[in-house]
């Protein structure tokens, strides 16, 4: 089954209010900083802000849950004019929301829909003309609610790690390419030369890998540093889908 990185960006001028600049957009090279599928590497700390800001970008970050239209019954024409509580007009046709009308959950408790017997003895041609759908709405939080918020600060200590690994890798290749020039190299036996060899043997993988990882924090890096200025205070809400 498939997963995805997804992620919002929350901007904050000084002494502003928070405002979202994007949200729920895929962001593949987040993927190769997971330490686990559907989480950022353990070594990525979540971002340090205050009660107030945590509390007032949840509840932002709540405003693009994953919503669905249930349908809830049908009422007469008569009982929906009876209705003394709010209503809203909805309909979904790429998702196959019929018109109808949406109440809240609470409110729809209160309503005597048409039984299921008055239903199906309703001629079928006159049922849209008959009766009034009546929908409750329900919401799913984004990443089943395992969504972190992090700064670009929160990246850099592993960026100079995975820079020393990519040294590190590299002065490995260096010292292979160097042995297999060497005499005392190319004196062995060919068996000796490969039980040498296998020590190289996944480093071509090995430095892929890093390389992309580092790749990979430098665009999501880049990507908060688009939205940030002197006095603009930016954090992304990431989570997996």
């Amino acid at each position: 089954m498939s997963w995805y990185m997804c992620m919002d960006i929350y901007t904050k001028k000084k002494d502003g209010c928070w405002q979202n600049k994007v949200n729920s957009v895929e962001y593949y090279w987040l993927k190769s900083l997971c330490g686990s599928r559907g989480y950022l590497s353990a070594s990525i700390p979540t971002a340090k802000l205050s009660d107030e800001d945590h509390e007032i970008l949840k509840t932002l970050t709540r405003e693009y849950d994953y919503h669905s239209y249930d349908y809830f019954g049908s009422v007469t024409k008569e009982t929906f004019e009876s209705l003394d509580f709010p209503t809203r007009f909805v309909e979904d046709k790429e998702n196959g929301i019929k018109p109808g009308y949406l109440v809240s959950k609470e409110n729809a408790e209160k309503i005597s829909c048409v039984s299921p017997e008055e239903w199906l003895n309703t001629p079928t041609e006159e049922l849209d003309t008959k009766y009034i759908k009546i929908y409750t709405e329900s919401f799913t939080e984004r990443g089943c609610g395992r969504g972190d918020f992090y700064t670009v600060d929160c990246f850099y200590d592993l960026r100079e790690t995975i820079l020393e690994d990519y040294k590190k890798v590299i002065a490995k290749q260096h010292d292979w390419e160097k042995l297999q020039g060497s005499l005392d190299y190319l004196k062995l036996s060919e068996e000796e030369k490969e039980n040498v060899s296998s020590q190289f043997e996944y480093l071509d993988e090995e430095i892929e890998e890093i390389e992309n990882r580092l790749v990979a924090i430098n665009q999501v890096i880049g990507a908060l540093q688009l939205f940030e200025d002197y006095d603009t205070q930016v954090v992304a809400f990431i989570y997996s889908d």
